[in-house]
């Protein structure tokens, strides 16, 4: 039987959350594609498992695949999800806002040619996108010194041997300021009578969005924030933030996990399925419990 809600970790509390009532306010949404690294995104296991959605995403070119990956599955026309290609500002009075991300066709950088060529080590790049400038080129510093990855450029591109910095400043040359429209969530959300997971990956402004965020009006389950991007006191104000509106950490992400925290509301609640099979029979205070990997189901022995 798993445990209580607010342990669990997220994945296995979004497969046991009912679709029926799974709502999700992604802030950050990219394209919804596996890149490789280490901060796994949740967001499509929700969108996969029946939630509703609302997948907010910046950047054209990956909102342009996020859609396109979703209209191919007839799941924006039904209403499920809403798409909306804008950045989370510093107020619902502001219309446009500048971003700044990194131009990936270059064709004349070799720097870029060889972050082309390991993109299976560097995909992430293209998911790097930001309010702040400084932000952006300050992960330059991923590519000062990178004997083995300028090496493996070199054979891939078919080019006499690189030096050890042939990726030197490929960020700071190759940054791109980008106009983008503004989204409040206030006016987007008010017609939802809750949210049941939210989801904010702004690289380095998540405690900003967190902090205009409607909690007051829209009761929210989980709340899921990147944190490794904050400093200390941005870390402990979200956190404050967070408990005065009702939530806890989650113990299993939040301590152990590097990148992000997650915090689940003590009274906030979304129902999980009741209807589910188990690997193991038990029973406890007149109650039996079948259970399996995804789901279980409770059944009441017959009164006496």
């Amino acid at each position: 039987m798993p445990g209580p809600p607010q342990t669990m970790r997220t994945p296995q509390w979004a497969r046991l959350v009912d679709p029926a009532h799974g709502m999700l306010v992604q802030i950050g949404a990219h394209d919804h594609a596996n890149h490789g690294y280490a901060n796994p995104d949740v967001g499509p296991l929700c969108v996969s498992r029946g939630w509703r959605a609302l997948l907010v995403e910046p950047m054209s070119e990956a909102f342009s695949r996020l859609k396109a990956q979703y209209k191919e599955k007839l799941l924006v026309d039904n209403g499920r999800l809403r798409l909306l290609n804008s950045a989370v500002c510093g107020s619902c009075d502001q219309h446009e806002s500048v971003m700044w991300a990194i131009d990936l066709s270059n064709p004349t950088s070799m720097a870029m040619r060889c972050l082309a060529a390991l993109n299976d080590t560097y995909g992430w790049v293209g998911e790097l996108a930001s309010l702040s400038r400084r932000h952006v080129i300050k992960h330059d510093y991923v590519f000062n010194w990178r004997v083995n990855e300028c090496k493996i450029c070199a054979e891939r591109l078919g080019v006499p041997a690189l030096r050890p910095n042939c990726m030197h400043k490929v960020l700071g040359d190759n940054v791109q300021r980008r106009v983008t429209k503004c989204a409040c969530l206030e006016h987007e959300l008010q017609s939802e009578e809750s949210v049941t997971l939210l989801l904010v990956d702004a690289e380095g402004f998540d405690a900003d969005i967190l902090r205009r965020y409607p909690f007051g009006r829209v009761p929210t389950t989980r709340v899921m924030f990147e944190k490794f991007h904050l400093n200390a006191s941005a870390v402990h104000a979200t956190a404050e933030l967070l408990r005065s509106h009702g939530f806890m950490p989650v113990p299993s992400e939040s301590y152990k996990d590097a990148y992000t925290e997650t915090w689940h509301h003590t009274t906030h609640d979304t129902p999980l399925l009741v209807d589910a099979v188990a690997k193991r029979t038990h029973s406890t205070r007149g109650t039996r419990i079948r259970q399996s990997a995804d789901s279980y189901r409770t059944i009441r022995r017959p009164s006496e």
